[in-house]
């Protein structure tokens, strides 16, 4: 292939792989839904803040891709928000009756649902925002890749 030929062709991102990528990307899952769920159970509305950052820091120190790991952070979240109130409900609380006295204060229409679907939301946006945190964090923490030596061609020193 000429040079020509070859600065015709597309140049295409190539990712490293490795071999324990896929571990750490289950891990970083995992760690985020059951963080979450606890932080549901126990009332801690940040947590959600604090695992996206977690995820997104996780993902610049071992470049996984962003965008999937983006979008597992907030469907993980928002899994790891909704599981705890549906275990109340299925424990008999009153879940959505506070939804939709909630909803009525508000001045909502009384539907439980909407809520619980804010709720929620609210969860996946505290996820993404620590995540594009904690990934901005670590690309400033994270040390410079080191310089490589210019190919220019230094002059001959002169003697004179």
């Amino acid at each position: 292939m000429t040079p020509h030929q070859q600065a015709a062709q597309p140049r295409t991102r190539t990712w490293r792989r490795s071999p324990g990528s896929a571990w750490i990307r289950v891990v970083v899952g995992a760690g985020v839904a059951a963080l979450t769920a606890a932080g549901s159970a126990a009332g801690l509305w940040f947590i959600p803040l604090l695992a996206g950052a977690a995820a997104g820091a996780a993902t610049r120190a071992y470049r996984l891709r962003i965008g999937q790991a983006l979008a597992a952070t907030c469907l993980l979240a928002a899994l790891g928000w909704s599981l705890p109130l549906l275990a109340d409900s299925v424990r008999g609380e009153h879940v959505g009756a506070v939804a939709s006295d909630t909803a009525a204060l508000a001045g909502l229409p009384p539907a439980g649902v909407l809520i619980i679907a804010l709720t929620v939301l609210v969860a996946v946006a505290e996820a993404a925002a620590g995540f594009w945190l904690g990934s901005a964090l670590a690309a400033l923490l994270r040390p410079p890749a080191p310089r490589r030596p210019s190919r220019r061609r230094q002059p001959p020193h002169s003697l004179s």
